[in-house]
């Protein structure tokens, strides 16, 4: 037990399924996650969202396949069009279901959890930093999202 703490990659992982543990909360707590209703381009896009992430884009590498999704451009349409109590729940569900699906370990499963967490926050709070909105929000919250899935 103890030998896996002095694991540096256990010890990152760990404090990043803390923080988005603790910024969920507080982001739930404060109503920031509010869903104000269910509208059908929500249950289209949550769809392709879930769609996006079962079937994912495999690329060929020398040792192993590296794994691509689209979903996070889904989840981003969601972002603009119903917040981000709305993309968050749509993109972690498709990806909560897929690592269930592919047998993960735990660890990696809250991982990849709490990484979803603080990457959608951080990419709705950069959404709302562009008052006017339009393709400059868009594309702040939509590389916002991608940095912080693929930094």
């Amino acid at each position: 037990m103890w030998g896996v703490l002095r694991d540096p990659a256990y010890r990152f992982a760990g404090a990043t399924i803390v923080a988005g543990a603790l910024l969920g909360a507080f982001a739930l707590a404060t109503g920031r996650l509010n869903i104000d209703g269910v509208s059908p381009a929500l249950v289209v896009l949550a769809a392709f969202v879930l769609a996006a992430e079962l079937v994912p884009l495999r690329v060929p590498m020398q040792d192993d396949d590296l794994r691509m999704s689209a979903s996070s451009v889904f989840a981003v349409s969601i972002l603009m069009l119903e917040g981000t109590g709305a993309a968050l729940a749509a993109y972690l569900a498709g990806a909560l279901l897929r690592d269930v699906l592919d047998r993960l370990a735990l660890v990696k499963i809250a991982f990849n959890a709490a990484n979803i967490v603080l990457a959608t926050c951080a990419a709705g709070l950069a959404l709302e930093a562009v008052p006017a909105g339009g393709m400059l929000a868009a594309l702040l919250a939509g590389g916002t999202l991608w940095a912080m899935n693929n930094g």
